[in-house]
């Protein structure tokens, strides 16, 4: 029984979250994957949060990567 139905990926830039992308969580491999577009401009270092959302929207523990 799925229990979560997305998932948010917020990004921590400057001290501000901001939702970068919202994942569903419905695939046959139970993998999901989100690549942020890094280019050389990019020096300052990114804190990525992952947060389960589950039918009832009710949020999850967020893993911090």
């Amino acid at each position: 029984k799925r229990e979560v139905d997305h998932f948010l990926v917020l990004i921590d830039r400057f001290g501000s979250e901001e939702v970068i992308a919202s994942v569903h969580s419905f695939f046959p491999s139970n993998y999901i994957e989100y690549l942020d577009d890094i280019g050389p401009q990019d020096s300052e270092t990114k804190r990525y949060k992952i947060t389960p959302v589950s039918k009832n929207y009710e949020q999850g523990p967020p893993v911090i990567i």
